[in-house]
């Protein structure tokens, strides 16, 4: 029997670039009082994306906020209304809605993005 062989993960973030990164998407959501969460939620995932590679083919993420927004705003009024107990499968529902959005590149990336900072 041919075992398969399993296919070679690369993720090329840096700890920086996820810290700037998350400070002003923070700073956005708290300015906006939540209303700018769905689109800091795809930032993180296109940023997640941008610096996975399997078997040398780059990730994207394609959603958007606004295709997201009705999920997130339900998830976080429902946690709320059951005191923290809804958050979980809230979670779960937008982890899945993330990975529903993500596709593989069909030609490998020769040219990798490497986060300076």
């Amino acid at each position: 029997m041919e075992q398969s062989q399993k296919p070679f993960i690369e993720f090329t973030g840096k700890g920086a670039s996820l810290f700037w990164l998350t400070i002003w998407t923070t700073f956005l959501t708290l300015i906006t009082l939540g209303f700018y969460l769905p689109w800091a939620i795809c930032v993180r995932a296109r940023w997640n994306a941008r610096n996975s590679f399997v078997d040398g083919k780059q990730l994207r993420f394609a959603g958007k906020g606004g295709q997201v927004a009705g999920i997130v705003y339900i998830s976080v009024l429902l946690s709320i209304l059951t005191l923290g107990i809804f958050a979980y499968w809230g979670y779960c529902a937008i982890r899945k809605w993330i990975y529903l959005n993500i596709e593989v590149s069909s030609e490998p990336n020769q040219e990798r993005t490497v986060d300076i900072l």
